[in-house]
């Protein structure tokens, strides 16, 4: 059986929620909770969003550290967007009950420049010397974007973040990235 992307599994994810709150039986919500769980999107227990580590740790495309020197420093922030996004949604899935569109709304709340900005300022002082130097060049890359709502500075700051985690996802330094994502769900629950 072939497994859609992850864009396909929200929507899967979303629909389920729907349902459950439509037809909230004992007996469908186990049999959705058993189907999501079979596809690894959820899991009960202390690691909620297992599904969606096995999913970066299943990246069999990287590079290495000296590899990565070569690239673009924006190049990671393009994949780091991705991680970021798909994080936050899964985040929320799991967590929430909500509608789609509830979901989308609180997305959008973490995925924009602003709060990326406000991530990257708490992530600073527990950063290794190496992902600091990726921050810092990330932040200094000349880019012809610039987001709509937010500040040269905030969008400066917030492709750093997205530059960081898409280091650390293409060097495959996946307990890294695990445990900065980890702090970012904190500040995640907190301005919940």
């Amino acid at each position: 059986m072939k497994i859609c992307g992850a864009r396909c599994q929200q929507k899967f994810v979303a629909e389920i929620f729907l349902f459950e709150k439509k037809f909230p039986t004992k007996n469908q919500c186990k049999n959705n909770f058993k189907i999501l769980s079979m596809y690894g999107i959820i899991s009960r227990g202390e690691n909620r969003l297992k599904g969606f580590f096995d999913f970066v740790n299943s990246n069999a495309d990287h590079m290495t550290v000296q590899e990565s020197k070569n690239h673009n420093v924006l190049t990671f922030a393009f994949v780091g967007d991705a991680i970021w996004s798909l994080f936050v949604r899964t985040y929320l899935a799991v967590k929430s009950t909500a509608k789609a569109g509830t979901l989308h709304t609180q997305t959008t709340q973490f995925v924009k420049a602003s709060f990326q900005s406000f991530l990257i300022d708490f992530l600073l002082p527990n950063l290794t010397e190496q992902e600091s130097s990726v921050v810092k060049t990330a932040r200094n890359a000349h880019t012809n974007n610039i987001a709509k709502h937010s500040s040269l500075q905030e969008y400066k700051k917030s492709t750093s973040f997205e530059a960081l985690l898409g280091f650390l996802y293409l060097t495959h330094q996946n307990q890294r990235l695990k445990q900065i994502l980890d702090l970012c769900a904190q500040k995640m629950e907190i301005e919940r």
